[in-house]
């Protein structure tokens, strides 16, 4: 079965696949993949993740990805309003 999705390169090193066909409920998928850059800080995740014991070596790049599953169609959802 091929899917049929739409790409999107939103902001750099974003990529957000929004899915044409929806599930078996009737929701439609996006998935985002995200390219993320360690920038050493003693707060970043990746020293996070050692200092918590998940890994033993700080990554230089790793893949973040979020997934969203929504009933409702992306038209018409309300952005939020910036300043006044």
């Amino acid at each position: 079965m091929r899917k049929v999705y739409q790409c999107e390169h939103t902001v750099p090193p974003v990529w957000r696949f929004t899915f044409a066909d929806r599930n078996a409920l009737g929701e439609e998928i996006v998935v985002e993949f995200r390219k993320n850059e360690n920038t050493h800080g003693k707060h970043s995740l990746p020293a996070m993740w050692k200092r918590k014991g998940f890994i033993d070596k700080e990554p230089e790049t790793w893949w973040g990805v979020q997934t969203y599953v929504t009933d409702v169609p992306e038209s018409t959802i309300r952005q939020p309003r910036m300043g006044n």
